[in-house]
């Protein structure tokens, strides 16, 4: 004792295995100690400081927990943990000493055995939780002191992802502040809401989205992504034409008959062209998101392929034209005047009046199919950056998936399936292979051999289950190249459903659903129920075209019209 009665307290290393944990209020302990929290103390033990050993103080050791334990001594000289079992447990079966002191004796006498229980109740209960914003503050400190993104989830037992959202939201005050006030938002959630913390419109539809459809959520987060990239894109566009002089005429659908450049005449009764309507101060234009080269893009492709003419040309898939500097950019759509009378313009339909003439009605009838056709572009394009929102989302879920060890339930059943319907045999040595080293992780050269190569390096060194994993990627990535391209999606509301796959699409979307968790966007669940939907074999009714392909006429006349409206955008 010293001076002021008070015994000093020691904190000292001990041996989990000698202690007494019999009275332990917490009667699911055991199974609370689980590998992130025994990684977290093998950290812990693998940095300074030591502390003396109990009954051998010129011995050191590193301990696995930072707060010590309270430990009591018996009458008959055993010492029991009177707080931090799961400490005490966690230390022990990952082999290492707890840290802890000695609190003094302890006794056999009633209330002695209910002044424990009523520590450890105190203990476990009367406690305020960190907040998720107090939580990533503090590994945002840890970043800042620099620790790195590695060291931080090795310190704390968390995984890597985790860390990296929580840094996330610890830099965004919006999403700290929802993820206190919101308790049904993920830690993943609030660092998607971080993205958009400059947009409440985004803000609010990913919260509602994470509140009432949280399967949803990536799908939701995946479109505004897109949204925003497109509607950057045009902006930056039209910022570019507005410094050059050239109104951008809204955002309408086509451009009345009266003021198209096209209808107009000097004052010589000449057609006006883009460059000499340059310098009138009605010049305008629409703008269009389209498929188009990028600079230079086309001139490198003519020379790699020694194709002088590429005017018209096809590619297999979204991928191949992107690949090739063929993608979707803002580009002007059509050119006109603001005010063709107040600049001296004719127009080769007369002057508009009251009552229109025949030739009148029909420029005007013109350009209202003008614009239905303008709106089915928008919407095809709108329906593409879902499909190819949703196949980013789609491909994560797999990598992920891809990732285990041992397949999820049904992989077995879905790849003998497979290899019995024959539909993805033909990929498997192609393009197939190369999806499934991309959902698998592996690097390959671009050579179809190179991948197959490296699938069966990767099966030499799997165990059985791990093999039924990598066949599962054989299957789905094959499955996975067909189901990419936007056609998918255009296919299954058009009549060639079946000739391009649909069936099989469903069935794969609806695996995906079923056996691995996987939330549908709506535009793969309307994909699936389209298919559904839909007969297998012509009535017949519907006659056969030459290329093989059966429709009836409404379907032929449904079709031409998306082909109109889409087979630009398509690719």
């Amino acid at each position: 004792m010293t001076g002021t009665g008070i015994e000093p307290i020691t904190l000292e290393a001990f041996d989990p295995a000698s202690l007494l944990m019999d009275a332990n209020a917490r009667t699911g302990a055991e199974a609370t100690v689980d590998k992130a929290f025994i990684a977290t103390l093998r950290a812990h033990a693998a940095a300074p400081p030591q502390f003396p050993v109990h009954g051998d103080p010129d011995r050191r050791a590193t301990c696995g927990n930072y707060v010590p334990i309270t430990i009591v001594r018996r009458p008959d000289g055993q010492l029991r943990v009177r707080t931090g079992h799961r400490r005490t447990l966690g230390c022990q079966r990952a082999g290492l000493a707890v840290l802890g002191f000695l609190a003094g004796d302890e006794g056999d006498e009633q209330a002695d055995r209910r002044g424990r229980l009523v520590e450890q109740w105190n203990e476990n209960h009367n406690r305020q939780a960190m907040t998720v914003s107090d939580d990533t503050a503090v590994l945002l400190a840890l970043f800042d002191d620099g620790m790195t993104e590695a060291a931080i989830a090795k310190a704390t037992g968390l995984g890597r992802p985790q860390v990296t959202a929580s840094l996330t939201v610890a830099r965004s005050e919006t999403a700290a502040k929802a993820a206190d006030r919101w308790e049904f938002l993920t830690l993943d959630q609030a660092a998607a809401l971080a993205e958009f913390e400059d947009d409440p419109e985004a803000l609010t539809t990913l919260v509602q989205a994470a509140q009432n459809s949280p399967g949803q959520f990536d799908h939701t987060a995946g479109r505004l992504r897109a949204t925003r990239a497109e509607r950057e894109a045009k902006a930056a566009f039209a910022a570019e034409l507005e410094a050059q002089g050239i109104t951008v005429y809204g955002d309408r659908p086509y451009v009345p008959w009266a003021m198209a450049l096209g209808n107009l005449l000097d004052s010589d009764g000449n057609k006006i062209s883009p460059e000499e309507h340059a310098s009138c101060p009605g010049r305008a234009v629409t703008i269009t998101c389209e498929w188009g080269w990028a600079p230079g893009a086309e001139a490198a492709y003519r020379a790699a392929h020694g194709q002088e003419d590429v005017s018209n040309i096809e590619f297999g898939s979204d991928q191949e034209a992107r690949e090739a500097g063929f993608a979707p950019r803002w580009q002007i759509g059509s050119y006109l005047c603001t005010d063709p009378e107040q600049y001296g313009h004719a127009n080769v339909y007369g002057k508009p009046g009251e009552t229109p003439t025949q030739e009148q009605k029909s420029a005007e009838e013109e350009a209202a199919e003008a614009a239905r056709k303008t709106e089915e572009r928008r919407r095809v394009r709108q329906r593409n950056t879902e499909w190819r929102a949703a196949t980013e989302i789609r491909t994560a879920h797999l990598k992920a998936l891809l990732a285990r060890k041992t397949p999820p339930d049904g992989a077995l059943k879905l790849t003998v399936e497979a290899m019995a319907r024959g539909e993805t045999q033909p990929l498997m040595s192609s393009f197939g292979h190369q999806a499934a080293c991309e959902l698998l992780g592996l690097k390959g050269n671009g050579a179809a051999t190179e991948y197959r190569d490296l699938l069966l390096a990767e099966l030499a060194r799997a165990s059985d289950k791990r093999a039924q994993v990598i066949a599962l990627a054989i299957v789905l990535g094959a499955t996975e190249h067909g189901v990419r391209d936007v056609h998918t999606w255009q296919s299954a509301e058009g009549p060639y459903w079946s000739a391009y796959g649909i069936p099989a699409a469903a069935r794969y979307l609806a695996w995906l659903a079923e056996h691995t968790g996987y939330g549908l966007s709506d535009i793969e669940a309307q994909v699936a129920a389209h298919a559904a939907g839909r007969k297998a074999e012509p009535d017949g009714e519907s006659e056969p075209d030459p290329d093989g392909c059966v429709r009836d006429d409404a379907d032929s006349q449904a079709h031409q019209a998306e082909m109109e409206a889409g087979g630009v955008e398509a690719g």
